[in-house]
C-alpha cells in the first residue's frame, strides 16, 4: 500500500487567542484523520504568518489571509486521497465552512467560519510516497 502525506496549511486571524505552550502544533478547529501521524520535522507554527488564499466568493474577494499560519504534516496509511479529501470536506461543511477554488486531485482549498467570527483557511495537499 502507499503512504500518502497530508499537509494542512491553514492561517487564524491575529487576536485569536489560543496559543498553550506546550501544545503549539495543535489547531483549535482542524484536527487529524484518526490513526495518522504527525511528522514533526515537517511540520511548523509561526505566529506571523501569510497564507495566499486567492478566494472569489458569495462574500467578497480576498488574495491573502495573514494571522497564526500552520503547516502540519501527517502520514496516513489507512485511507485514500479521496477518502482523505471526502472526509474534511463532509467535517467542513458540518461546522459552517465551504470548499472553494479548483478542484483537484491532490488539492483542495477551505474556508471555514471561526466561533469568534473570524475565518480559518485550510489549503489541503496530499501527496504519495514522500514529502
Amino acid at each position: 500500500m502507499k503512504k500518502l502525506f497530508l499537509i494542512l496549511a491553514f492561517v487564524l486571524p491575529l487576536g485569536f487567542d489560543i496559543v498553550r505552550a506546550n501544545d503549539d502544533l495543535e489547531h483549535p478547529v482542524v484536527k487529524p484523520i484518526t490513526g495518522s501521524q504527525l511528522l514533526t520535522d515537517n511540520s511548523f507554527r509561526e505566529d506571523f504568518g501569510e497564507l495566499r488564499v486567492d478566494y472569489k466568493g458569495e462574500l467578497g474577494e480576498q488574495r491573502l489571509a495573514e494571522g497564526i499560519e500552520w503547516k502540519l504534516a501527517y502520514q496516513i496509511n489507512s485511507m485514500s486521497r479521496d477518502e482523505i479529501k471526502a472526509n474534511y470536506t463532509r467535517a467542513v461543511q458540518a461546522i459552517g465552512g465551504e470548499r472553494y477554488g479548483l478542484n483537484r486531485a491532490t488539492r483542495a482549498n477551505f474556508r471555514i467560519p471561526t466561533i469568534d467570527g473570524g475565518v480559518s483557511w485550510l489549503k489541503l495537499v496530499l501527496k504519495s510516497g514522500g514529502i
